[in-house]
Formats: C-alpha cells, sequence, structure tokens
C-alpha cells in the first residue's frame, strides 16, 4: 500500500493540540450569548412581574367597584364619608354605616378562589382590632382624623361585635357573593349576584 504510515511521519506533520488560547475568541462569543440569554430572560421577568402586578390593580379595582355597588345597593350601608381608604395600605378596604352609625367593615376580593382568598387571619375580629389600632396611631401611614375616629369606633364597640363583610368576584365566572363573618370565626354566605347586573366606570 503507497502513502506513509501515520505512525511513520515525522513529528512535524502530525497536528499539534489546539492551545487554549485559539479557544479564547470562541469561548468569549459562547460566553457574550450566555450574558445575552440572561438578560433576556431577566428582563422577560420583569415584564412578566409588571403586567401581573397591573393586573392585580386592575382586578382589585373592579373588585372594589363591584363591592360599593353591592354595599350600597344591595345590602343598604352607607360609606363612611370620614374613611381615606388611600391611607388604608394592606389594612382595613372600607368602612361603612348602618342604622345608628355603626361601623361595618368591608373587604373586596376579585378572586377565582373567592372567600379562600383571604389572608391568614384577614377580617377576622384580631385582625380588625389590630387595623383600628393602628388608624389611631399618628406614627403609623393609615393615620388620619377622621380614620382615627372610626378605629376608636371599632374599638369601643369591640371588634368581635363589628360587622365584617367580605364581597367576592369571580373573575372567571362574573359571580359576586357576600359573606358575614360569624362569632365563630366561620363566613356565611349572605348574597349572591352577577357583575353584569352593576354598571361599571370604565
Amino acid at each position: 500500500m503507497s502513502g506513509k504510515n501515520v505512525f511513520e511521519m515525522p513529528e512535524a506533520e502530525i497536528n499539534e493540540p489546539v492551545e487554549d488560547e485559539a479557544l479564547d475568541p470562541i469561548t468569549e462569543k459562547v460566553e457574550e450569548g450566555d450574558t445575552h440569554v440572561e438578560h433576556t430572560l431577566e428582563n422577560e421577568r420583569r415584564e412578566q412581574q409588571w403586567h401581573s402586578g397591573c393586573w392585580s390593580r386592575f382586578q382589585g379595582e373592579i373588585g372594589e367597584g363591584i363591592a360599593e355597588r353591592v354595599a350600597t345597593e344591595k345590602l343598604g350601608l352607607v360609606p363612611d364619608p370620614r374613611f381615606d381608604q388611600s391611607r388604608g395600605g394592606h389594612g382595613i378596604d372600607t368602612v361603612y354605616l348602618e342604622g345608628r352609625n355603626r361601623p361595618v367593615v368591608i373587604e373586596a376580593k376579585c378572586d377565582e378562589r373567592e372567600i379562600r382568598a383571604l389572608r391568614e387571619d384577614q377580617m377576622q375580629p384580631g385582625w380588625v382590632d389590630r387595623n383600628a389600632r393602628l388608624m389611631l396611631s399618628p406614627e403609623n401611614e393609615r393615620f388620619t382624623a377622621g380614620n382615627a375616629e372610626i378605629g376608636r369606633e371599632i374599638l369601643d364597640t369591640g371588634a368581635s361585635r363589628v360587622r365584617r363583610i367580605v364581597i367576592t368576584t369571580n373573575p372567571a365566572t362574573l359571580e359576586v357573593k357576600a359573606f358575614e363573618g360569624q362569632p365563630d370565626l366561620t363566613w356565611k354566605e349572605i348574597g349572591k349576584w352577577y357583575a353584569d347586573e352593576f354598571e361599571q366606570p370604565f
């Protein structure tokens, strides 16, 4: 057989191993690509969080709008003009009045989980009591003269005796329900409607 046997080839003709430096441009391109992918994924995560936050706020506004209509039109309650909702933070959503100006604490939820969307002990007497005390504290963001008056009335009445109502809107079925807190800390459904019964300002 003609030709050189590879084992007889001079050392100069055998390909030398590729030095690490020769790979540097390739490695840099791969690293640049990895960085680009990481930035793209991070931007997508931020965009998803932004959209999620906007949707949550939009759902919250819808839930609050419907809850207001239910409270006034279906439950015969009157919004307490002293309550400053913009200072509520994650505390009490809204306060209404019934009868001889007795406070009624209302929470709105626009969530498919309905009453199960409440966080931990949210809207239970202990939670209402804590938030009423925060409304009384000048150091707290929820403090205003009006909110402090309401907080004092809630404490004077006793949080366990204040009427607690949660109004839920299911965004999938548009079913609206009102639940009232019971002395044994359970929730009793006191009404059911559909969102399209209530004209919305948007």
